[in-house]
């Protein structure tokens, strides 16, 4: 089973990561003004540096992708934040190339069709991290959020799944958590694939994105056992950029 820990310590632990981010964020900016060019690189894999003991129906991969892997500081630290935060993880980085090569390689002719329509990266990404989950599992993270809690306290043996919600109990899809072949998942799948064919034109926020998401698991027959857990999970993941 995830470690369980005492509210109140938990609380703490991440009220004070929050501060810290908001904090740290000035010093960063000020290096990225004084040295506007500097780039660090952000590995394409990182092995687990912590081997569990135990499996998890939820494979413990984190996955990330942006068009590029060479990044300023503030995104790097968010980084390496996210590695000491996960150390029984194995991390995956994609490229948009490494995307459209997993998508055509392991997807039917329509979802790769589908997906080399649509023209906004974000919605690629969107689209990406679905397709991404159902086939293999794990934890997909936008590279601008940062864990506030270790998920391998937050996930039990048995998840299937991990959908987190906005302040106003919206479900959002910059951190998604799945065991693969998730039927839930499937059906993401299929309603974007829909979207896409019957409203090309349509905000990739809508298309491919949150609304999408929240649309099926709102709907799912489990929607109501994953109420209570979605509001104690909101949270754990924030933005620190």
């Amino acid at each position: 089973k995830a470690m369980k820990t005492p509210r109140i310590i938990k609380l703490l632990f991440i009220r004070v990561i929050q501060l810290l981010g908001n904090l740290t964020k000035g010093v960063l900016y000020l290096h990225l003004l004084i040295f506007p060019k500097q780039r660090f690189i952000i590995p394409a894999i990182s092995r687990p540096l912590i081997q569990a003991k135990s499996t998890k129906k939820i494979p413990r991969i984190i996955w990330q992708t942006n068009y590029t892997n060479v990044v300023t500081l503030p995104m790097y630290l968010n980084y390496i934040w996210n590695r000491l935060l996960t150390p029984t993880f194995e991390y995956r980085y994609a490229s948009d190339e490494v995307c459209e090569l997993f998508i055509r390689e392991n997807f039917n002719a329509r979802t790769y069709q589908n997906y080399q329509k649509i023209k906004v990266g974000a919605g690629k990404a969107d689209f990406w991290r679905i397709l991404t989950l159902h086939k293999i599992g794990g934890i997909y993270l936008d590279m601008d959020a940062a864990f506030c809690w270790p998920p391998e306290f937050f996930i039990e043996a048995e998840d299937e799944d991990i959908f987190l919600q906005n302040k106003d109990s919206s479900i959002t899809n910059y951190c998604l958590a799945s065991a693969p072949c998730n039927p839930k998942i499937a059906q993401i799948i299929e309603l974007i694939n829909d979207n896409i064919e019957t409203n090309p034109n349509d905000s990739v926020y809508s298309m491919t994105g949150p609304i999408a998401v929240d649309k099926i698991i709102r709907s799912s027959s489990r929607s109501e056992e994953h109420t209570s857990e979605l509001q104690s999970l909101r949270h754990l993941v924030c933005r620190l950029l």
